[in-house]
């Protein structure tokens, strides 16, 4: 495990407080290549720092007193052995930090495979075997030069096999459900009738009572016929009139 000082390349992603392990209350602080704990101020402790390129596994749960917890196992040197370290978050009445569990969950795993990528690719490579020239005389007999072997690319290491308790899945805001769509329809446009225009003729104008009053109509015991008086001169131009305003 390296030192609590940032290395070259090193930036902090989180940090918190009030992280519980084994009995003591640390300070957190989580930086793209270790988990660090300090000291609260009180000195009491050393600095506790995890290397994330360790990690085996990661599972979120919660404590008897329901203090939510991160249980993070990682790998010894020797690779036959783990072991497991279990993080409190500790809570002050009425306070509730599995939001705050979440994001360390989700974060410790992300940079803990991105870790494990850096050193498979910083691991040295076997240096390539080289065939010296052979010199040979003009009026020798032609040799035949050996092939260059293809050696094997080195294989990295598998990543880490990061779980997530299934009973503490990342909670994500549900979005209000949408309503049913109004669709406005437009009402069908009603008929237009085509206005008329009658234009009146010189003796109706002038044929008005002088009172304003309308006179009622008397039936007199004539038969009405029904066909129409010949009109000759003025009339006749004017009926005319009549017909072609109405068309």
């Amino acid at each position: 495990m390296s030192g609590p000082y940032l290395e070259s390349g090193e930036s902090i992603v989180l940090t918190t407080d009030r992280v519980s392990l084994d009995q003591a209350v640390y300070t957190a602080m989580l930086t793209n290549r270790q988990l660090i704990l300090l000291d609260g101020g009180q000195g009491l402790h050393e600095p506790w720092t995890l290397a994330l390129a360790t990690v085996f596994s990661v599972r979120s749960g919660s404590a008897a007193t329901g203090e939510p917890v991160i249980s993070i196992t990682c790998e010894q040197p020797d690779g036959k052995e783990t072991t497991t370290y279990i993080l409190h978050f500790l809570q002050a009445p009425l306070e509730n930090r599995k939001h705050d569990r979440d994001l360390w969950v989700k974060k410790i795993i992300e940079h803990s495979l991105s870790g494990r990528a850096v050193e498979v690719e910083e691991e040295p490579l076997p240096p390539a075997r080289v065939d010296r020239p052979i010199l040979r005389r003009k009026d020798g007999p032609e040799i035949i030069r050996p092939k260059i072997e293809n050696f094997p690319q080195p294989v990295p290491s598998p990543d880490a096999a990061v779980t997530l308790d299934e009973t503490e899945l990342l909670v994500q805001p549900e979005e209000p459900a949408a309503g049913p769509e109004t669709v406005e329809t437009a009402e069908p446009p009603g008929p237009v009738w085509p206005v008329l225009a009658i234009q009146k003729t010189d003796e109706e104008e002038t044929a008005q009572p002088d009172d304003g009053a309308t006179q009622p109509h008397e039936p007199s015991g004539e038969t009405p016929s029904c066909s129409p008086a010949p009109q000759t001169g003025e009339g006749a131009g004017r009926g005319g009139s009549l017909t072609a305003a109405i068309l």
